[in-house]
């Protein structure tokens, strides 16, 4: 086993872990903040929005994205991968939306053992055999699709539901990006 390789290669498939993770976030409750939002709320709401956008424009498929604990820092964008090369850099983008949205940087070589977006991107970056230099490009690329306006207002509408409702089905997520979309046209 190469010093890198994740443990979870050998145990579950990307589509169990992904379904147990939605498993593991039903039973969390929305608690909305009372008297305002606090900038931790806003941090979340952006990261999982930045996730749920990203994945709305390579065509993953969302199942739900929640912020459960806000004030915790817990929240989920949860999706069906594809299983090959093309899905694993697909998963890529998207996973390092999140973080990107939120200003978190994911340092080179990601950790592997991070239990979050960190360790998400280490098996990818593992999956797809990317050095340094490819991870600088797939960074580049995610912040140039990040700057772009229309990305800017998608993540904006999607965070403002999640802070008001605590969770969006995938259609949700498609319909308020639809919205902003058309928006956006006239």
């Amino acid at each position: 086993m190469r010093r890198n390789e994740p443990k979870s290669l050998r145990s579950a498939s990307a589509f169990r872990r992904t379904t147990a993770a939605v498993a593991k976030t039903a039973d969390f409750e929305f608690h909305p903040a009372q008297g305002g939002w606090n900038l931790c709320d806003f941090q979340v709401a952006n990261e999982e929005a930045g996730h749920a956008v990203a994945c709305a424009a390579v065509d993953v498929e969302i199942l739900e994205v929640r912020i459960d604990r806000p004030a915790e820092s817990m929240g989920i964008c949860a999706t069906i991968p594809g299983l090959d090369v093309a899905g694993f850099r697909r998963q890529l983008f998207c996973t390092l939306a999140g973080p990107l949205t939120a200003g978190r940087e994911i340092p080179w070589p990601p950790n592997i053992d991070d239990a979050g977006d960190e360790g998400v991107c280490a098996r990818l970056v593992y999956l797809l055999g990317l050095n340094r230099e490819g991870w600088l490009k797939v960074t580049a690329v995610v912040r140039e699709f990040l700057a772009l306006p229309s990305t800017k207002r998608e993540i904006t509408d999607v965070a403002g539901a999640l802070l008001e409702r605590g969770a969006l089905t995938g259609d949700e997520v498609l319909t308020i990006v639809d919205g902003a979309r058309s928006l956006a046209a006239t």
